[in-house]
């Protein structure tokens, strides 16, 4: 098995990445932190139940984010999976790496680079990619990474439809603003077909795509929503997505919204994917 170290950390630009541009490093973590703790669980059993067969080879972790899920998925598949998670955020790197310094994570490996300056000299035999909101990941780009067979998982939010219970309308109002960054068809019922066509243009087929049900958000991540909105503010006002004035209002009903018990959140517009390169 191939060994790759772990690469030093260097301050890039973002450029290559579409979400971060929109959103900005800090917002970019905020709107990271708050999607871990919405779909953590979820994507652990989305895991569990795909990964158990493969038994050795190489893997890469697309947004990896400060390493949480790549240390789950690593312990999930064995020290015969070699896994690198990959992320342009260095902030995030250093602290992965920071985190695997304090286990025996030896095939574990973190990088900061975008998928565009990634260059491993070979395909990997499945390519994880999660919580891909404001834009969408490269799939042609992807597929080049993958061995031919080999698997792509992905997690795709659509925020429309986002409510939390007991309701708050802050919340709704917020999600659908941020969703209204987003590239994806403003029609819901077309989403799927999107993304298919998307997938298959790529060279992707044998496609899986399933939902997710409500969840939990714990409390102490109430005021994250709040963050990613004020990094949002200046694409917002832009695009015409909120008037000054109603995104104040908005920002002053999720300080609110901060002082509620953990809330359960519905997430209509959620799709795990699953697909294998075909050539």
């Amino acid at each position: 098995m191939m060994q790759i170290p772990d690469k030093q950390i260097e301050p890039k630009s973002h450029s290559s990445n579409g979400q971060t541009d929109r959103l900005g490093g800090a917002a970019r973590r905020s709107l990271w932190k708050l999607l871990t703790a919405l779909y953590g669980p979820a994507t652990r059993a989305w895991f569990s139940q795909h990964l158990k067969s493969i038994e050795n080879g190489e893997g890469l972790f697309l947004g990896c984010g400060t390493g949480e899920e790549t240390f789950h998925l690593a312990n999930l598949l064995g020290k015969t999976v070699s896994l690198c998670g990959l992320d342009e955020d260095a902030a995030f790197v250093e602290e992965a790496l920071l985190a695997k310094s304090f286990g025996k994570m030896g095939h574990v490996h973190f990088h900061q680079a975008s998928l565009a300056e990634w260059n491993l000299g070979q395909g990997y035999d499945f390519i994880f990619t999660g919580q891909a909101t404001a834009s969408l990941p490269d799939w042609q780009l992807i597929a080049k990474h993958l061995k031919p067979g080999g698997e792509l998982f992905a997690q795709v939010l659509d925020f429309s439809g986002f409510h939390s219970f007991p309701y708050n309308h802050a919340f709704a109002r917020s999600t659908d603003i941020i969703r209204s960054l987003s590239e994806l068809p403003a029609n819901a019922a077309e989403v799927r077909g999107y993304l298919t066509a998307s997938l298959r243009q790529a060279g992707l087929d044998t496609i899986e795509m399933t939902s997710a049900v409500p969840a939990f958000m714990p409390s102490e991540f109430n005021s994250i929503l709040s963050l990613v909105m004020e990094g949002c503010r200046a694409n917002i006002l832009l695009g015409n997505h909120a008037t000054r004035e109603e995104l104040n209002s908005l920002l002053l009903e999720l300080k609110q919204h901060e002082t509620q018990e953990d809330t359960l959140i519905s997430r209509p517009g959620t799709w795990n994917i699953r697909a294998k390169k075909s050539r």
